[in-house]
């Protein structure tokens, strides 16, 4: 195998030359950068370096104005936003987005959808099929719960929970899409530093007991410098560094970026 291809073979996510312009606004200026299978790769930069635009476009909420984004091979711009989880891309929001009225169990029930199998005709009629289709979702769904903790509060409804505890009832709604790539949007925001730390543990865990593949966009920098296999750092819409956690941390560009100073 040539190192091209052994190279393809190991890229989960290929981003090419994206570019996002809102009306005279430039959000993207030809970013790109590959996620490799298996990996945590950090998505960082200060505010309003595009970050988050360029989430959007991975998860179909933003189409670029151009520039190509493959998932093994595939076209992913070709897709609506509601095919992209069932290609297997999940994704947590920075301001956590659970059904407050329903119970941690059924917000994670929700994620399950887009590989549920059978049609309305076959529930309906309570087939063998749709039974154990059932069956299996629901076993999947009280693994992914003990698994987070969550047993405790499976039957509580949402809004009656602390903040910590929602931002996993919408990571294990994410995990139960069945992802080989999981998009974490900010996860660190408004935890105290304990619930960072557990966070932490958590996200390798996702890679090395689950195998899914780990984009984080993160402020947390001391967070995403302890977890992240590399680091892709975005400013003023453009990509800026790229490299191991030491290499981006010893960049001139991103030094100033965020300090405003010297690499002195």
């Amino acid at each position: 195998m040539s190192f091209a291809a052994a190279a393809a073979d190991r890229s989960l996510i290929s981003v090419n030359n994206v570019s996002v312009v809102f009306e005279a606004v430039q959000a993207l200026k030809d970013v790109s950068f590959d996620l490799n299978r298996g990996e945590i790769l950090g998505l960082i930069g200060p505010n309003g370096a595009g970050k988050t635009t360029l989430f959007n476009c991975l998860s179909r909420l933003y189409t670029p104005t151009s520039g190509r984004i493959m998932l093994e091979g595939e076209d992913l711009l070709a897709l609506r936003a509601d095919q992209v989880a069932g290609k297997g891309i999940g994704r947590t929001f920075q301001n956590v987005a659970c059904f407050g009225s329903l119970t941690v169990r059924e917000n994670i029930l929700t994620g399950c959808h887009p590989h549920m199998g059978g049609n309305s005709l076959f529930e309906a009629l309570r087939l063998p099929m749709a039974r154990r289709e059932e069956a299996k979702v629901r076993e999947e769904i009280e693994e992914i719960i003990a698994w987070l903790d969550l047993g405790d509060v499976a039957g509580r409804m949402v809004d009656d929970l602390p903040f910590g505890t929602r931002t996993r009832v919408e990571y294990a709604r994410a995990l139960a899409m069945r992802p080989k790539v999981i998009l974490l949007d900010e996860p660190a925001a408004g935890l105290n530093h304990e619930e960072v730390h557990v966070l932490g543990d958590l996200i390798r865990r996702t890679r090395d007991e689950r195998g899914v593949t780990v984009l984080l966009v993160e402020h947390h920098m001391a967070l995403v410098m302890s977890m992240a296999d590399r680091g892709v750092v975005l400013n003023f819409g453009g990509k800026i560094a790229e490299g191991t956690p030491a290499q981006v941390q010893r960049d001139p560009e991103v030094i100033h970026a965020y300090l405003g100073g010297s690499a002195a």
